[in-house]
Parts: C-alpha cells; sequence; structure tokens
C-alpha cells in the first residue's frame, strides 16, 4: 500500500492508462491483436476440423461395420428349419430384421423361351431357393425391373418368382414387360421381378426365388435352409452369440453363423493422430504470434520512452510502469482471443459446410482460445514490460 501510494498508482488509474495505452494507437495495437488473432484462428479451425473429420472417420468405420448374419449348418452340412424360427429370433434386442430361406437343390433345370433374334430357347441349370417376404427387406435387395413377391402370394401358393441378374441374363430376360415365365423342372413359373442387388447373401443374384409355399408345393422339402439376419449398429456381434441359442436350443453347436470380420479398430487412432497433428500446427501459429507480439510491443516500449520517463519522473514504480504494459498487452490478447474463437468457429462452419460434414467442436475451445489469448498476450509482453520498468527516469527524460 505504501508503494502505491508514493507511486500515486491506484488500479483504476493503471486501468485507465492501459486503456489509453492501447486505444491511444489503435493501428498498431490492431495489427497486435490480429497477430494473435490469427495463430489462435488457425488453433480453434484446426482443432474443429479435425474434431469433425475425426467424427466422419468413425462414423465411417461405424457404417462399415457389419450389420448382418446368416446362420446355417456346419462345414456345408444341411440344416433344417421351420419358416417359423424366423418369429423366435425377431424378438431378441438388437435384431431388426429376420428372413427364412429355403433351398431346394442347386441342379434345377430351368428353361425359357427363346430370346429375340435366336431360335433355341435357353436351358441351364439353377438354384431354387423358397423364401418368405422379409427376405428382401433383410438384405436390402435392388430390382433392375418388377417386384418383390408380397404375403398374399405367399397365402395363394402362387406359381409366380423373382429371378436374379444374373440368371436372367443367361435365360436371356431383360425385362418382365409381356410376362415372361421360366420352366423349372417342367413347372411353369410367371417372373414378376428381376434383382439387380442384394447387401448379402449373394448366391440369390444367380437363382430363382420363389414364395416358400410354392417350392414346397412344387418341390418338396427343402435339402437346406438359412436365416437371414440384419441387426442395428453395434449389436451385431452379441446377436451371433446368441443366435445359434436360438435357432437349436438343443444343440447349438449345430448352428454356423457367417459374419463378416470386423473392420480394424484404427478409427480413435486416426482421431488422435488427427487431434495432435492440428494442435502441433496450431502450437506453431500460437509461437509465431507470440514472437510477433513481443517485436511489437518492444517497439512500442522504444518509442514511448520519453512518456515512460515523464510518468517515472512523477513517481511512478518500476512496477507500475511493468504493470501497464503487461495490462495492455493482456488487454490486446484477449482482444485477439475472441477475435480468433469468432473467426475460427466461422471457418469451421464454412468448411464442414463445403465438405457436407456435421461441425463438431469441444465447447471448451473457444474459451481456451480466450483465455489462450490473454496468456500470449501476458508471455509476449513480458520482456517489453521488463525492459520498460528498468528504463532510468534520467535516460527517459534526454530521450
Amino acid at each position: 500500500m505504501k508503494q502505491r501510494r508514493r507511486s500515486g498508482i491506484t488500479p483504476g488509474s493503471l486501468l485507465a492508462e492501459a486503456s489509453a495505452g492501447v486505444t491511444g494507437r489503435p493501428a498498431r495495437s490492431t495489427l497486435t491483436s490480429l497477430g494473435i488473432a490469427i495463430g489462435l484462428t488457425a488453433l480453434v479451425t484446426s482443432i474443429g476440423i479435425s474434431q469433425s473429420a475425426g467424427a466422419q472417420i468413425v462414423t465411417r468405420f461405424h457404417d462399415s461395420q457389419a450389420s448382418h448374419l446368416t446362420a446355417g449348418g456346419p462345414s456345408n452340412q444341411p440344416l433344417l428349419l421351420e419358416p417359423d424360427i424366423a418369429q423366435t429370433v425377431q424378438h431378441r434386442p438388437g435384431v431388426t430384421n429376420v428372413a427364412w430361406v429355403a433351398q431346394h437343390g442347386d441342379s434345377a433345370i430351368a428353361r425359357a423361351r427363346a430370346p429375340e433374334d435366336t431360335q433355341a430357347a435357353v436351358t441351364l441349370t439353377l438354384s431354387v431357393l423358397g423364401s418368405d417376404t422379409n427376405m428382401f427387406t433383410t438384405t436390402s435387395a435392388g430390382f433392375a425391373a418388377g417386384r418383390a413377391f408380397d404375403k398374399g402370394h405367399v397365402q395363394r401358393h402362387a406359381p409366380i418368382a423373382v429371378i436374379g441378374i444374373g440368371a436372367a441374363r443367361r435365360l436371356g430376360i431383360s425385362t418382365i414387360a409381356g410376362q415372361p415365365a421360366v420352366f423349372v423342372d417342367g413347372h411353369q413359373l410367371l417372373i414378376i421381378g428381376i434383382l439387380e442387388s442384394t447387401t448379402f447373401f449373394a448366391q440369390t443374384l444367380d437363382s430363382i426365388i420363389v414364395p416358400y409355399t410354392t417350392a414346397a408345393d412344387l418341390y418338396g422339402k427343402p435339402s437346406n435352409t438359412s436365416v437371414l439376419v440384419t441387426t442395428k449398429r453395434g449389436s451385431t456381434y452379441t446377436v451371433a452369440q446368441d443366435l445359434p441359442y436360438l435357432l437349436h436350443p438343443q444343440r447349438p453347436e449345430e448352428i454356423d453363423i457367417a459374419i463378416p470380420p470386423p473392420p480394424p479398430d484404427v478409427a480413435d487412432a486416426v482421431s488422435s493422430d488427427l487431434d495432435t497433428l492440428a494442435l502441433t500446427l496450431a502450437g506453431v501459429g500460437a509461437i509465431v504470434a507470440a514472437i510477433s507480439v513481443t517485436a511489437i510491443m518492444t517497439i512500442n516500449v522504444v518509442e514511448r520512452i520519453p512518456e515512460i520517463g515523464l510518468r517515472r519522473a512523477f513517481g511512478a514504480s518500476r512496477r507500475a510502469i511493468a504493470a501497464q504494459f503487461l495490462l495492455e498487452s493482456a488487454t490486446i490478447g484477449i482482444i485477439g482471443g475472441l477475435s480468433g474463437a469468432t473467426l475460427g468457429l466461422a471457418l469451421l462452419h464454412g468448411a464442414a459446410r463445403l465438405r457436407e460434414w456435421t461441425p463438431v467442436m469441444d465447447a471448451t475451445v473457444p474459451y481456451l482460445a480466450l483465455i489462450l489469448g490473454a496468456a500470449i498476450g501476458l508471455l509476449a509482453g513480458t520482456y517489453p514490460a521488463t525492459r520498460a520498468a528498468r528504463i532510468p527516469p534520467t535516460t527517459s527524460l534526454r530521450a
């Protein structure tokens, strides 16, 4: 308190002097804070883009994870299950869709009428699959022409079929216009759809799929059955563990679950590497900003030697002079931090919109930029403040 009275510097007057120092040279103060703002803009933008990119990477990895299962017999051994088993599996939490598929041999003789510009009908061997309507939903089936059969077809034992694109091409069928028919082992089936794509169980693309009731009427009991399951993201592997017990509680070891291998667990590692790279680049920008502020504040001290000498002559202590310059640099740092946080957020949203990403950023980053701006200002102002405090009053007055 004695020192403060002797120097005539109170907290209020110190704040007023620092404000006058900042606002008295608006161009220089603006350029100084701009250096900090640029460095912190790079910091906020780099962290934001890194976190947004990391979120996109994690999302892509989750989307690429397996979400489907195929249950069959072990080592190509036949597995005979009833159609109602699908209802049992459907009630398991985490399961979204279930389909029951029956295979009626791989050597059915299929014959179609002669394609245009040919004189002979095409005959080949293929698989006949009997299924319920859920198969098309479960495998996310896409159609090149026509549609899937519905529950009415199943209930009526309708002699219709959906043909896979591979089988259709070999039989010379490219459209369902004119109601093309195929004779499979002597039984006529009306083609109502051409299956073009599935997410899994790709053998359907080279097969003929008929309602399972129709398949049972025409071809008897199936030689093998499979259960197709799709799950919610993150539930696939736990459902795979339970599925054998749901399908065959007495002998679960007789159930073989086909599941695509999980993708490499590198999403978090890639995201972490991006964060490290972003922080490194941002740190370089912050160091450059601190150096530029130090240089500008040092020049500011040299130019204000007469002012410092006059204040020292009127009793201002070295501590008061140093505090004034530190407060000025901290104020400039806060302004730069606020500007950097604002510009960084704006650039992040612009970059995210350009890339059609969802902008992601930790809520503490803008506040961190503000605090870091003040810290850079204080650190950058330490040397100029110390230099200003060491100037003797006599030297200052001569200058």
